[in-house]
């Protein structure tokens, strides 16, 4: 009968080998110290390991629109973390259905055999983070981490009346049926004040990028990538694809080093082929 042991990833690591920032590592995922025990020893939440017995890992489905939003965070963590999963995406239509057996009535969830449905995208993708290694076990470099993920969710924020006044209009004091050009008209000044010079948008971004001034690695929280870089870059992408009138394709061209990190991030083979994947 196996000898049955406490996760190894509850015990503190020593300061020498848990504080390791600014230290230069060639690979795009997590230096081995900063690693939770790999999927096939933790299968995603087990209390206790079976020394010896290698255990696969659990079916992993996350469910979510055909678009990237908030979940592509997730999807980019997982891909990089080399976790297999389905990535589930559903219509309007299936949404209706679905809606009514989720937590709190949004996407996306996570499903995992035999554990509750996980919802929330940054607790989901803290989880996906601590079971991919991709969240550091030092305390500090936690904190450097959830401090950029709160500055990405500033920036979310700050866009979030501009698109949800095109479908909730009453929530920002305007008649539920205003005519869709005047949304439009709202929403595309909306976004040219937060694009202005002296913008929040601008704000946000010129914080972020005085971080990766600080950074050795051209990382947002340690010498190699976290879930902080695989929250930012889609805030990132969505900024400079054109798709948000009023917002220019040209807005990180101030932060060259947000487009060297853009650009860095999307260089990681499991980016390339996940963006190649969706063409």
């Amino acid at each position: 009968m196996p000898t049955l042991v406490a996760r190894p990833s509850y015990t503190a690591l020593p300061v020498n080998q848990a504080s390791m920032y600014g230290a230069q590592y060639p690979s795009y995922v997590a230096a081995p110290t900063y690693r939770s025990l790999p999927p096939t020893v933790y299968p995603y939440g087990p209390q206790v390991v079976a020394v010896g017995q290698q255990q696969q890992p659990r079916p992993m489905k996350l469910t979510y629109f055909n678009i990237e939003g908030v979940a592509e965070k997730i999807r980019l963590a997982l891909k990089i973390g080399r976790i297999p999963f389905e990535d589930e995406r559903v219509d309007m239509n299936q949404w209706a259905a679905l809606k009514p057996s989720t937590p709190f009535g949004q996407l996306p969830i996570l499903q995992i055999e035999g554990r509750p449905v996980m919802a929330q995208s940054t607790a989901i993708l803290r989880f996906i983070g601590r079971v991919t290694g991709l969240i550091p076990l030092d305390p500090y470099a936690q904190f450097l981490v959830d401090e950029v993920l709160g500055l990405q969710e500033d920036i979310s924020k700050t866009l979030a009346p501009s698109m949800y006044i095109m479908t909730r209009c009453h929530m920002y004091g305007y008649p539920e049926d205003l005519p869709e050009d005047e949304r439009r008209g709202i929403q595309h000044r909306i976004r040219e004040t937060l694009a202005s010079e002296k913008g929040d948008l601008h704000r946000l971004l010129g914080h972020l990028d005085s971080i990766l001034e600080r950074s050795q690695a051209g990382w947002f929280a340690g010498p190699s990538v976290t879930v902080a870089d695989c929250a930012v870059f889609p805030t990132l992408r969505q900024l400079r694809s054109g798709k948000l009138d009023g917002i220019p394709v040209t807005i990180l061209d101030k932060y060259p080093r947000l487009v060297q990190f853009y650009e860095r991030f999307l260089a990681i083979p499991q980016v390339q082929v996940h963006y190649n994947e969706a063409k």
